[in-house]
Formats: structure tokens, C-alpha cells, sequence
């Protein structure tokens, strides 16, 4: 017996295009059971209707459709979000991510290409436009650029005793057992401790890992000595 076609939420304010979105997407073999040409509609419309994925625009008449499906995620953590746009911005990719979009595609996809992209978004994959591929990996460049910088930041703030204590408890290794290794007393190993979290603006043992297990992802590692 086959499958029932996926069913849609179109979110799209041009009423042509959202004719034309609706064709191809009957063409690719989804069913659109819900359209929304505004944000207000969507979010009326949305919590009344059983769809598989949301198809968004960014760009609509009263806000931004960005905003709807971190909407969107936060109602429904295993919800299927697919931002559909005409926008090339960088950051509006980036932006779509964060709010927890699947995938991001051009409005100028073929039927068959936008099918295919959507059942990958249905299948748990995050099919992106290739031409917003470079924006991806510019900001991976972008962020490990701030994590070395954060990471030599950290470095200069504490001893070379504070990082060993550090890397040991990264190690798993308890208070008593620092000491042992280190022939101190175990005063000594809880002091160095509140230093290493004072000086790294944290306010525990799990955050102040947290940023040695940063700098090590940055391959910035200070040596302990």
C-alpha cells in the first residue's frame, strides 16, 4: 500500500507564488493542507492543523517568518521547518538555523529538486541551498577565528599550576585525588579551583571544563606544566 504524501503548511504573502509553490508541490507529490499569507494567519492556523513540514518564507506583509518557525521549534521540538525564500542574506540563513530551521532553499528549485530536499528535511537531514554553502563555512571560519581569540584571552589569565588543575579535573580527577597527584593538601587543590572559575567567569567545576574542552575544539590547548 503507499504511502499517504507528506502534508504541508505553506507560509508564503505573494499570492502567485504561492499558487505556483502549491503546483509544483502537488507535482513533487505533497499535499498542501494549510496556506498562510501572513504571520498572524500562520500562527492561527498552525496549532488547528496536522502537517508533516512547514514551508516558510522569510519576508511576510506583518513580520518575519523566521520568527515563526523558532516559533514553530519551540512548540514542537521533533516538527519538520523548511525555510523557502527568495533571500540570499547571509545572515538570514544563519538566522534561520538558530531558530531551529531544517533546511533552507531557494524558491527557484525544479519540482523534483524541491521534493527531494524535503523528504531529506523529513528524514532527519538539512538540505541547504548550495549557493548558501559558502555563507556556512564563512562562519565557521568566523567563529573558530573568536574561539582562538577567546581561547588566548584564557590562556593569559591563569598560572601554569591553574592549568594542570584544570586539565586534571577535565580528567575526572576529584579534589583528593589532584592533591595526591600533586603532593599539596587538599585546601591548596580547592583554592586553585576557586581561582581557575574567578578568573574564567564561571561559577563551576563543569563550566570551567566546558572551556578547556572550547579550547581544545579550537585546537588552541595550552600546554600544563
Amino acid at each position: 500500500m503507499p504511502r499517504p504524501p507528506l502534508r504541508i503548511l505553506l507560509v508564503e504573502d505573494h499570492e502567485l507564488a504561492r499558487r505556483a509553490l502549491t503546483a509544483k508541490l502537488a507535482e513533487a507529490g505533497f499535499r498542501v493542507v494549510g496556506e498562510a499569507a501572513t504571520l498572524a494567519a500562520a500562527r492561527s492556523l498552525a496549532p488547528r492543523l496536522a502537517f508533516d513540514i512547514a514551508l516558510i518564507d522569510v519576508y511576510l506583509q506583518d513580520g518575519d517568518g523566521i520568527d515563526f518557525a523558532a516559533e514553530l521549534r519551540t512548540a514542537d521540538a521533533d516538527a519538520t521547518i523548511v525555510i523557502l525564500t527568495g533571500s540570499k542574506k547571509p545572515n538570514d540563513l544563519l538566522r534561520a538555523l538558530r531558530a531551529g530551521a531544517d533546511g533552507y532553499l531557494a524558491k527557484d528549485f525544479s519540482s523534483e529538486r524541491l521534493g527531494e530536499a524535503l523528504r531529506a528535511a523529513a528524514r532527519g537531514e538539512t538540505p541547504i541551498a548550495r549557493a548558501m554553502t559558502p555563507v556556512l563555512v564563512r562562519e565557521y571560519q568566523r567563529q573558530n577565528r573568536a574561539r582562538r581569540a577567546r581561547s588566548r584571552v584564557v590562556r593569559e589569565r591563569l598560572t601554569p599550576r591553574e592549568w594542570q588543575i584544570l586539565t586534571l579535573l577535565a580528567d575526572g580527577k576529584s579534589t583528593a585525588g589532584i592533591a595526591f597527584d600533586l603532593v599539596v593538601s587538599i585546601e591548596t587543590v580547592r583554592s586553585h579551583v576557586k581561582a581557575v572559575m574567578r578568573k574564567l567567569d564561571v561559577h563551576s567545576r563543569v563550566a570551567a571544563i566546558a572551556c578547556l574542552d572550547e579550547m581544545r575544539d579550537s585546537a588552541e590547548l595550552p600546554l600544563a606544566s
